[in-house]
C-alpha cells in the first residue's frame, strides 16, 4: 500500500482554511499589512513553511527586501504543484533535476546490488534475495509515489534550436569581404568594352 505524497499537507490545509483578506485594501494601509499578515500566518501553520523561507510584512509594503518575498512564493508554488497546480518554470527545473538524479542513483543502486549476488551467489543466496527484494519492494513503492506525484519525462539531452548555419567567424568575415569586393569592382568588363567602343565611334 503506498503513502500517498499529499497526506501530512492536505489535512492542515482543509483544517486552516482559505487565507483571509480585504479585497478592497489600499496599498499601504493597515489593511493591506493585515492581509500580508494573514497570508504569512497560512504559509507558517497551513503549509508548515520554514521561518527562514517566510518575509516580513514590511518586506512586502514597504519592498525592502524583495528577494524574500520571491523566495516564498516560490516555496508556495513548490508546494501547490503537489496539487496538480501549475508550478513557475524554475520549480520545474529544479523537479527534472531532482527526478534525473534520482533515476541516476536507482540505476547505480541496481548495477551495485546486481554485482554484489553474483560475487555472493555461491554462499547465502537466499537472505541476499530475500533483502533486495524487499528493497526493490520499498524502491518499487517510492517510484509509484513519485509518479504519481508527476508524470513520466524523457531523461537525456535536449536537441538544441539552431539559429544560425554554424558557419566560423573566418568564414563568416570572408564571405562578406567577397560581398563587399564584388560590389566595389563595379560593373562586368564586357559592359565598360562596350561603352568605350560607343565613345570610340562618337568621336
Amino acid at each position: 500500500m503506498t503513502k500517498s505524497i499529499t497526506s501530512g499537507l492536505a489535512g492542515p490545509i482543509l483544517s486552516m482554511g482559505n487565507v483571509h483578506f480585504l479585497a478592497a485594501a489600499k496599498s499601504g494601509t493597515f489593511f493591506a499589512r493585515d492581509n500580508v499578515s494573514n497570508f504569512i500566518t497560512w504559509c507558517r501553520k497551513s503549509l508548515q513553511i520554514l521561518e527562514c523561507l517566510l518575509f516580513e510584512t514590511d518586506d512586502l509594503i514597504m519592498r525592502k527586501n524583495e528577494k524574500h518575498v520571491i523566495l516564498c512564493l516560490l516555496e508556495v508554488a513548490r508546494r501547490g504543484a503537489k496539487f496538480g497546480m501549475l508550478a513557475p518554470m524554475l520549480v520545474q527545473m529544479e523537479r527534472q533535476i531532482d527526478r534525473e538524479i534520482a533515476a541516476d542513483n536507482r540505476a547505480n543502486a541496481g548495477v551495485g546490488c546486481g554485482t554484489q549476488t553474483e560475487g555472493e551467489s555461491g554462499g547465502t543466496g537466499t537472505g541476499i534475495s530475500t533483502g533486495t527484494e524487499t528493497e526493490l519492494y520499498d524502491s518499487d513503492s517510492e517510484e509509484e509515489d513519485h509518479e504519481a506525484e508527476s508524470p513520466m519525462l524523457m531523461y537525456g539531452p535536449q536537441p538544441q534550436i539552431v539559429t544560425n548555419d554554424l558557419k566560423s567567424l573566418d568564414e563568416m568575415i570572408v564571405t562578406l569581404l567577397k560581398k563587399q569586393a564584388i560590389s566595389v569592382k563595379g560593373p562586368p568588363k564586357s559592359q565598360t568594352l562596350c561603352n568605350e567602343n560607343r565613345n570610340v565611334h562618337t568621336t
